[in-house]
């Protein structure tokens, strides 16, 4: 998944999932960006659910999502995490 944010903007391919007390707990993989954690409270969830909800279309490509990742990732960064201004190496 691409992360943008003020901060960064980040590739982070989801390596584990965890509950760590009332949260949900996102890892990433060795091989993101950036080692991060996403934090997933029972509201989030909640309000990400009404959200989808709200769109059929939305609906319909989160049930389909699972499938299309099995024609394979890109291996290669794309052009617009290379020339990023956010992201500087120091």
């Amino acid at each position: 998944m691409k992360v943008n944010s003020p901060l960064a903007n980040m590739e982070m391919y989801v390596g584990s999932v965890a509950k760590q007390g009332d949260q949900l707990v996102i890892r990433s993989r060795e091989d993101s960006t950036m080692p991060a954690e996403v934090f997933v409270a029972p509201q989030d969830a909640w309000d990400f659910a009404k959200s989808v909800c709200r769109q059929p279309w939305a609906l319909l490509y989160v049930l389909v999502m699972p499938f299309l990742g099995m024609r394979g990732r890109q291996e290669e960064p794309s052009a617009s995490l290379l020339d990023d201004p956010l992201n500087k190496p120091w």
